[in-house]
C-alpha cells in the first residue's frame, strides 16, 4: 500500500513516493479493497547543522511497516542519500503516527508503504 502525504517545514519536505510504488513496486498497490494508511502526525525532520552546512540535498526513501494501531513498527531505508541524512529520516518517521489501513469491513490492519523525505535548502 502507498501512503499519501505532504508536509514541509523550512528546508525539508516529506511526501509520498507513489510514483516509485507504481513503477518499481507494483505488488504493493492497494489490494482487496483495503485502504492505505494515512499520516496523522508527521513532523518534518530536525536537520543537524553539520549536515545542513554540508549542503547534502535529495531524498531518502523508506519502506515502512505500519501496525494496525497506526505506529511505524519497522522503517528500512530503500533509497539512501547519506548515512547522516538516512538516520535523520528514519528517526523522524519512527515518531510519526498514522491512521491505519482498513479492510472493506473497517477493521484496522498492518500495512507496508514507502515514504520519501526530501532534504532541500
Amino acid at each position: 500500500m502507498m501512503l499519501t502525504l505532504m508536509a514541509s517545514s523550512g528546508t525539508t519536505a516529506a511526501r509520498s513516493a507513489s510514483a516509485i510504488r507504481d513503477s518499481v513496486y507494483p505488488h504493493l498497490a492497494i489490494q482487496n479493497g483495503n485502504s492505505a494508511p494515512q499520516c496523522d502526525y508527521c513532523p518534518s525532520p530536525v536537520e543537524s547543522k553539520k549536515e545542513k552546512k554540508k549542503g547534502i540535498k535529495g531524498a531518502v526513501t523508506m519502506k515502512v511497516v505500519i501496525s494496525a494501531e497506526g505506529l511505524p513498527t519497522r522503517v528500512d531505508v530503500a533509497k539512501s542519500l547519506s548515512k547522516e541524512r538516512d538516520e535523520e529520516a528514519v528517526a523522524t518517521v519512527k515518531k510519526w503516527k498514522f491512521k491505519p489501513a482498513r479492510t472493506v469491513d473497517g477493521d484496522a490492519v498492518e500495512a507496508t508503504t514507502y515514504v520519501e523525505i526530501n532534504f532541500v535548502h
